[in-house]
């Protein structure tokens, strides 16, 4: 068996190298709770905004290729409540908006007070 081992990778043309058949994530954002001021660690995410009760809006640094990209949304820290995090089909999806909707255990819209990560798959435009 070989070992190659290199420090950078370059296209013949001496751009970045293009990989084939592989995706990884576009956009991911570890929110330490749903307070747009409160944004963690985070790539191609320029804000958070509260849109309402349970409702917040993440917008993306760089739009996405369509408005129809794979968002998974899911909860830092089990809450007392069971909260549900959910990719908010009520609000409007765009190349550059991802709305998010938070419910309590009784399936009521309510903040969500614990950790949120989201994380967007598909090509950027």
């Amino acid at each position: 068996m070989s070992t190659l081992k290199a420090d950078t990778i370059q296209s013949t043309g001496g751009g970045a190298a293009t990989l084939t058949k592989q995706s990884a994530a576009k956009a991911h954002l570890f929110s330490k709770n749903a307070t747009p001021s409160a944004q963690g660690v985070s790539l191609n995410i320029s804000s958070i905004a509260d849109a309402a009760t349970g409702n917040f809006q993440i917008t993306l640094t760089a739009a996405m290729s369509d408005s129809n990209p794979t968002v998974n949304v899911s909860q830092y820290q089990n809450q007392a409540l069971g909260n549900a995090l959910v990719y908010n089909s009520t609000q409007t999806l765009s190349s550059t908006n991802i709305p998010v909707a938070t419910y309590n255990g009784s399936s009521a819209a309510a903040d969500y007070t614990n950790g949120v990560a989201t994380v967007v798959h598909g090509d950027l435009a």
